[in-house]
């Protein structure tokens, strides 16, 4: 019980510099039935008129009638309190789907708190092991090319030695001339003393041109392919590739009037250029792994957004027989303490 009563200030009320916010308004508690022992006289049928106000963890309410006001500052006691002052079993936990009290404090809202610097620090040890585990080294650089709208070109390199079990490579294939068409390219990493082969394709292409809006192009020369375990080894890069050229027959021929017919006018060959590197960076394994470490605390935050909207629901407007029971206890918590 207060001995002074609160400071309202700004639509709350302020007790010892902590403000509580309006949650019930205008409800009535009455005695219905009296047991136990009291410093005061209790009688059935005996009606104050009560308001209450919130701080999660905390509730202050007000009761008055037409001779006097009195203010309690109720504290929620933990489920564990209860349990050793009383002997009983703990009320249930909350789960979606309940109602809380109206003071009573999320606990979700705690987790998170306690989540935040478990999940930055997992965040900086993700971004370490990004940046030692996932940078290329020792390159190597390979070339030939390849006629647009000829026969397929097979081309094999090597060695390239694979000092330590499951080594993620990576490999860079450059088209830098490739104009108006596609080239596709097949690789292989070949292991010489097994035959064991670990693939990967590749397409290159690039497109451009002029419409009413201007110059345009699309596509893109180069690619980045990765193969995410390699055993250790010597393997051969065994390389597939056949460039297209976009485009119709009448764009691409033209009359020899010697030969008396059209014929093909043979386009430029396209180099084909790969760089093979040891390591490999997987971007998305890195996020996938973020992701994981913000499940905890989303799930935490989704069910604190419930909690409180479920809280908050009760506020101003209880149904009928929800207020009378809220009232009568919160009444009954406030009478026990009231000075008489």
């Amino acid at each position: 019980m207060l001995t002074a009563a609160p400071r309202y200030e700004g639509g709350e009320m302020i007790v010892d510099g902590r403000s509580y916010s309006s949650f019930y308004h205008d409800n009535r508690a009455r005695v219905t039935r009296v047991a136990g022992e009291f410093y005061w006289r209790v009688k059935v049928g005996e009606e104050v008129r009560s308001r209450d106000y919130v701080r999660p963890g905390f509730m202050l309410s007000l009761e008055e009638d037409d001779r006097e006001q009195s203010w309690t500052l109720s504290e929620l006691l933990s489920a564990r309190e209860i349990r050793r002052a009383f002997d009983v079993p703990p009320p249930p936990r909350w789960m979606p789907g309940m109602t809380p009290l109206a003071h009573q404090p999320s606990h979700y809202a705690r987790r998170i708190r306690e989540w935040l610097p478990i999940g930055a620090i997992a965040f900086m040890a993700l971004l370490v092991l990004l940046m030692l585990f996932g940078r290329t080294m020792q390159p190597q650089t390979f070339g030939f090319p390849v006629t647009p709208d000829g026969a397929q070109v097979s081309q094999s390199f090597g060695p390239i030695i694979v000092p330590v079990g499951r080594q993620a490579m990576t490999v860079e294939t450059l088209t830098s001339n490739v104009e108006q068409g596609w080239v596709d390219i097949e690789i292989a990493f070949v292991n010489r003393k097994t035959q064991e082969s670990y693939e990967a394709y590749a397409l290159n292409e690039h497109y451009s041109g002029y419409d009413s809006d201007g110059s345009w192009a699309e596509g893109s020369r180069s690619q980045i392919l990765k193969v995410a375990s390699l055993p250790a080894g010597t393997y051969d890069l065994v390389v597939d590739a056949q460039a297209h050229h976009w485009g119709s027959s009448a764009d691409s021929s033209s009359w020899n009037p010697v030969s008396g017919r059209y014929e093909t006018a043979s386009q430029p060959p396209v180099d084909v250029s790969l760089t093979v590197s040891r390591g490999a960076r997987f971007l998305s394994n890195f996020w996938l792994a973020v992701l994981l470490v913000l499940v905890p605390p989303l799930l935490m935050l989704v069910l604190h957004i419930l909690f409180e909207n479920a809280r908050l629901a009760q506020k101003d407007g209880p149904d009928p027989d929800a207020s009378d029971w809220i009232s009568g206890t919160c009444s009954a918590l406030a009478m026990s303490a009231k000075r008489r």
